[in-house]
């Protein structure tokens, strides 16, 4: 993959060093990497083009756009990825009326603005590093939520002790952030309320570390805090300017104040930490609140503008308390390594490139239909989650007549995955599943997918806990009973080319039981289903069509590549392969109600006039 990325940085920021981690795994994993920038303050591998993207001029604008068009030409480029508004703007334009998907991971707080209010100059996918920007996003500048995705900072892990060469016999603090705008304003602050309490509160010497800006980088009003400890008995100032390789510091200190990736890092290499970013005072980053302290992103970011508030006793309390420690717990250490490995996220980045080339090669809904039951003539159940043979037939005719391309979602992993191009995507594509593994599926549907080459997703419940549709019979005894296939019928799908899915081992509603229930539900069904089939299970439909976010998290976790619901979800796949809608297709679908629902115009239809 061809992947250009841009950013506008005329000083130095956290996004160079993310892009550094970055790019060095997408080259090791075979990709051509370029980059666009104003500068680089930080040597990375990749091609790089001077672009002076700040500059927003009408001239400089129309400059910048048509250059990356030329470019994109030129290098070839699959994915063009942003990381900041103003390379997203020029970036945006640049990609319309080419092949290249664009993206972007939004680092921080946006600016409110109508020409980015409401549209999608972030791309088709934006990549947020914490869940407050998610929210900022979705509830601010309202971007449809499911086309924005919690993705952390990339960092390779250290697995090795903590290196110390500080003196035990005094508390020494590291700062590190830039002297300019709000961390700026924090560390001056910090110096000014903080650090006199310190002075009161610290049974040993202290000592502040600076780090991150040069002298001259720093405000009049920085410059005096610092000042203002000069020569004082019980507090000692250094500041040791931009650090190249800031990993030279955590032997030298105790504990870390910052936020965002610095405090990451500091973290990995098992420094104890404490949150306080441009937003936000978070505290002692502990086991007990890491979640907490991710979805600011350590203090740097808040769902909406609030004003900052602190308590400096509090704080100096904290530090003490912290730097005491010397060593972040084993637990914790665990945990971060967990969440900011480099290699997860490079494969989290990975995938939403592969989601932006589906939306890019297929811009339009794709419509999925969902059946349950075929039965002869004269069947009736007030769920009508059922069609008759016949009519089913009718409607395969109509999507045969009309060049409908039968997908499962086994080949559209087969395009994200690469192993096909998404050149080879089919025109008129369409996804059918059918719920449950009904006999009635064996004895009615395998004849016509074979007669008219079809293929279909079969979510089938796994374990043998179930023979029959129980859970209806349980709500009405009146309902009609069926029998579920036997795993050699449901093998003779396979046979055909179909897919099958799993549905869980019991059909529970998966709002209503204990989300470690649900867990074992996915993962226990996957192990069973693959173990008698011999083939990887993908997909996962969600019994009854209930879920939650917290659900697609676990879908996700048990290995599953796409959770299917019924009546909710994102207007395209690719906007959220955990939360992919499908029609319900009911008896009384006849004609032009059954064509409706394979127009990708009903999915924008259901969603305006239902908001789902």
């Amino acid at each position: 993959m061809h992947i250009l990325h841009a950013l506008s940085q005329i000083e130095p920021t956290g996004t160079e060093f993310y892009l550094k981690t970055l790019i060095r795994r997408q080259i090791a994993s075979g990709h051509r990497v370029y980059i666009v920038s104003d500068n680089l303050h930080v040597l990375m591998e990749g091609e790089y083009f001077r672009l002076n993207l700040h500059q927003r001029d009408p001239l400089s604008r129309i400059r910048n756009v048509s250059t990356l068009k030329k470019l994109i030409r030129k290098w070839k480029i699959d994915v063009v990825h942003a990381h900041s508004r103003a390379s997203s703007w020029a970036c945006h334009h640049a990609c319309a009326r080419t092949k290249a998907a664009f993206v972007s991971t939004v680092h921080g707080r946006q600016h409110i603005h109508r020409s980015s209010v409401g549209k999608q100059i972030y791309g088709s996918l934006t990549a947020v590093v914490c869940e407050n920007l998610k929210t900022h996003l979705h509830e601010e500048l309202k971007l449809p939520s499911g086309t924005i995705e919690v993705i952390p900072n990339p960092f390779e892990v250290s697995t090795g002790p903590r290196a110390v060469d500080s003196d035990s016999k005094t508390l020494s603090i590291g700062l590190v952030g830039r002297a300019s705008g709000p961390k700026g304003l924090r560390c001056t602050e910090f110096l000014n309320e903080v650090v006199p309490v310190l002075e009161s509160l610290s049974p040993q010497p202290v000592q502040i570390l600076l780090a991150g800006f040069e002298w001259d980088q720093a405000s009049k009003d920085l410059q005096n805090a610092i000042l203002r400890w000069k020569g004082n008995s019980k507090i000692e100032m250094k500041c040791l300017g931009f650090l190249k390789d800031v990993s030279t510091l955590w032997p030298q200190i105790d504990v870390l104040v910052g936020a965002g990736r610095t405090l990451v890092e500091g973290l990995l290499h098992r420094v104890p930490g404490v949150a306080l970013g441009e937003s936000s005072y978070e505290g002692p980053v502990k086991f007990e609140n890491f979640d907490q302290v991710l979805r600011s992103n350590f203090g740097d970011i808040s769902k909406s503008s609030v004003p900052f508030q602190w308590d400096p006793k509090i704080v100096a309390k904290d530090l003490i308390e912290q730097g005491a420690l010397h060593e972040l717990s084993p637990l914790m250490h665990e945990k971060v390594c967990e969440w900011f490995d480099e290699a997860s996220v490079a494969s989290k980045i990975d995938r939403l490139y592969q989601r932006a080339l589906g939306k890019k090669a297929h811009s339009l809904p794709i419509p999925a239909l969902m059946y349950h039951r075929v039965v002869e003539p004269g069947f009736h159940s007030k769920h009508k989650t059922y069609v008759f043979e016949k009519e089913l037939r009718r409607q395969f005719e109509w999507l045969k007549r009309k060049g409908f391309t039968t997908l499962t979602y086994k080949d559209l992993w087969n395009f994200e995955s690469g192993k096909r191009s998404w050149e080879e995507f089919p025109k008129r594509p369409i996804f059918l599943s059918f719920d449950d593994g009904y006999k009635n599926n064996h004895q009615y549907l395998l004849p016509l997918l074979k007669e008219f080459g079809f293929k279909i997703t079969l979510f089938v419940l796994a374990g043998g806990q179930l023979n029959d549709n129980s859970w209806d019979l349980k709500n009405d005894p009146q309902e009609p009973r069926h029998e579920l296939m036997s795993l050699e019928e449901i093998k003779d799908f396979v046979k055909a080319g179909s897919e099958i899915g799993s549905h869980g081992l019991s059909h529970s509603n998966f709002t209503e039981i204990p989300k470690e229930e649900v867990f074992k539900e996915l993962v226990s069904s996957k192990e069973i289903l693959e173990k008698e089939l011999g083939l990887e299970i993908l997909s996962f439909a969600y019994p009854f069509g209930k879920f939650t976010d917290e659900t697609e998290e676990l879908t996700k976790k048990a290995g599953y590549r796409y959770g299917i619901s019924t009546d909710s979800g994102g207007i395209h796949w690719a906007d959220n392969p955990y939360a992919i809608f499908r029609a319900n297709v009911f008896p009384e679908d006849l004609g032009l109600k059954f064509q409706k629902k394979t127009s990708p115009g009903y999915r924008l239809r259901f969603w305006k006039t239902r908001g789902r």
